[in-house]
């Protein structure tokens, strides 16, 4: 086939399946330029938390998480094995003991 025919070959396929055409060979990115957006896909796969809004409307609401370690703080408590009060831990009573 003549160069022309091919030229027009060429030109002819690019119309067809959507293509640029790129006679010189050289990198010009219109790979990249045709791919979708990713943006949008991402803004919506980590969607914006609705915990800080439940909060505004009632105060006392805890998550199933936040839950739990209430009730294990609370059991641990009854055992003498939950946290000290503030201010009584092991640094402020180590100064105590002389």
């Amino acid at each position: 086939m003549s160069t022309t025919r091919v030229a027009h070959a060429f030109q002819v396929s690019c119309r067809i399946f959507g293509n640029n055409p790129n006679p010189t060979n050289l990198r010009s990115g219109a790979k990249i330029l045709q791919r979708k957006m990713k943006g949008e896909m991402l803004a919506r796969y980590y969607p914006e938390p609705i915990e800080p809004y439940i909060r505004k409307q009632f105060p006392g609401y805890m998550t199933d998480v936040e839950e739990r370690r209430q009730k294990k703080l609370e059991t641990m408590r009854r055992r003498g094995k939950g946290p000290p009060p503030k201010g009584q831990g092991k640094r402020a009573t180590k100064g105590k003991k002389k």
